[in-house]
């Protein structure tokens, strides 16, 4: 090197400004909580050489300055923490892993003044006397974390703007989050369906951020799981997602914007499918009674939303009756016609007709009108289910609780045929009466006294209504035996 050239880079270096410090790496391998013999020596090693525990490493990373990280060896996955790891300089921590509270007063894992900016991903942290995480700092990201068991809440914000992503969060006092500056979601709610077909959630914010929606409720004891991440405006809000939540299913929801706010949570409604015309016939030479596939809302049922055609003639309707049950409506027409003539029936744009539930129907609708009087129409059932989908036969230490709900919509009142299936072999059937609009049967494993054996069925759901017209295409749920003696 030239002595010009060797003189350029002293006057570089002596001009470069000083470097910033350097963020230290530490990899917990002890899961006992001994802190460290020398704090911002680097080492994070407790009375023995070369042992670091999750204190110890805290501690070395509270004494240096900059972004520090914490992770786990793959044999440390459950820590017992007999008092308060406290977090006072920047840093990262990433699991997986376990943080079982054992101590006497406080918060297992405590951000104070100092910690801004830190993380905390991939680690379940499980109770605390007054809160599993307190955060008494801002800009803290808590992210795929489970927080739960502590005596108080799951987490307290104490105001700060804190991040809380895909992480069940739930405390003893009811409420996962405590004392954010930001309000939960207000009237979260799932549906009703629209006339385009989209089932919505909807809500309203005061302050406008990420509505981050998850599926489950995380006041239950189940994990929950981020499904969607929209920004929304301040106050009501909109969004469909990618792929609809089943019926009855828990949705929760929270805002992030200065901070995350508490959660708020709804169930999907059990009846989520709109009203569709089935049939229609004619009773008499200017009537024609038009089955629905449930009831519907009267107020939402209007004469223009129906056009009616019998012998190739538009006939006017000029009244409307709705028959009980509300699943059969009966139109009234000026314009009679002869005997054997039958129709079409056609019903307007979408959303026409409302169910109870505000469901909408969807794209106009043709079906033909039968020219005999009296009722030609097979039944409809829909929104089957069957909550648990798993059940046993015998109650036993294992399984509590025997037996099975089968919930559906009944178009016509009746008779219910619940045939069970097991591959492509009919092995018989549960019978009940069933009313127009929701029904509910317990359903108890048993065909008479024979208990159905452990495994995999089919359910079919026929109706049958009072003349003994039978459903064509009935609805089908699978279920399990998965205990019966």
């Amino acid at each position: 090197m030239t002595r010009r050239l060797a003189g350029l880079v002293v006057l570089l270096a002596l001009l470069a400004p000083a470097a910033a410090a350097h963020a230290a790496d530490f990899t917990v391998n002890h899961g006992g909580n001994d802190g460290d013999d020398t704090p911002g020596d680097t080492q994070c090693e407790t009375n023995v050489a070369g042992q670091c525990t999750l204190r110890a490493a805290l501690e070395e990373a509270n004494a240096l300055a900059g972004t520090d990280a914490i992770s786990f060896a793959g044999a440390i996955t459950d820590i017992d923490v007999p008092s308060t790891l406290d977090a006072s300089d920047q840093v990262s921590i990433t699991g997986p892993v376990t943080l079982d509270w054992t101590g006497a007063a406080g918060p297992l894992l405590r951000f104070v003044v100092g910690a801004a900016d830190s993380t905390i991903e991939d680690v379940d942290v499980l109770g605390g006397t007054t809160a599993g995480i307190d955060v008494a700092t801002s800009g803290v990201t808590v992210r795929r974390t489970r927080v739960s068991g502590s005596g108080g809440h799951g987490i307290d914000l104490n105001g700060n703007a804190v991040t809380v992503t895909a992480s069940p969060i739930f405390g003893n006092a009811g409420q996962p989050i405590a004392d954010s500056p930001v309000a939960a979601p207000a009237s979260l709610r799932v549906g009703p369906r629209q006339a385009d077909g989209t089932l919505p959630v909807t809500g309203a914010t005061t302050a406008g951020g990420v509505l981050e929606l998850f599926r489950g409720n995380p006041a239950a004891t189940s994990p929950i799981a981020l499904i969607a991440g929209p920004l929304v405006p301040a106050g009501g809000f909109s969004h469909v997602l990618a792929t609809e939540p089943q019926p009855a299913s828990a949705l929760s929801a929270t805002i992030t914007s200065a901070g995350t706010s508490g959660f708020a949570a709804t169930t999907v409604p059990f009846d989520v499918v709109s009203p569709q015309l089935v049939g229609a016939v004619a009773i008499s030479l200017n009537e024609v009674t038009v089955q629905l596939s449930e009831p519907v809302w009267a107020d939402s049922v209007q004469a223009g939303d129906f056009a009616l055609e019998m012998a190739g003639v538009a006939r006017p309707i000029d009244g409307i009756r709705i028959e009980p049950g509300g699943a059969q409506v009966t139109l009234i027409s000026s314009m009679p016609w002869g005997h054997g003539e039958a129709g079409r029936l056609s019903l307007g744009p979408p959303g026409s007709l409302l169910d109870a539930g505000g469901n909408a129907s969807l794209a106009a609708a043709t079906v033909g009108v039968a020219a005999a009087p009296g009722d030609l129409i097979s039944p409809v059932g829909s929104s089957l289910s069957i909550r648990p989908s798993s059940l046993c036969v015998t109650r036993s230490r294992t399984c509590r609780r025997t037996g099975t709900t089968v919930r559906f919509v009944a178009g016509e009142g009746g008779r219910a045929h619940l045939v069970l299936m097991r591959g492509n072999r009919r092995i018989g059937e549960d019978e009940a009466l069933s009313d127009v609009g929701r029904n509910r049967i317990r359903f108890n494993g048993r065909l008479g006294n024979r208990k159905l054996r452990a495994g995999n069925y089919r359910m079919l759901l026929y109706l049958e209504d009072a003349v003994g017209n039978l459903t064509l295409e009935p609805p089908l749920q699978l279920f399990t035996i998965r205990r019966t003696r």
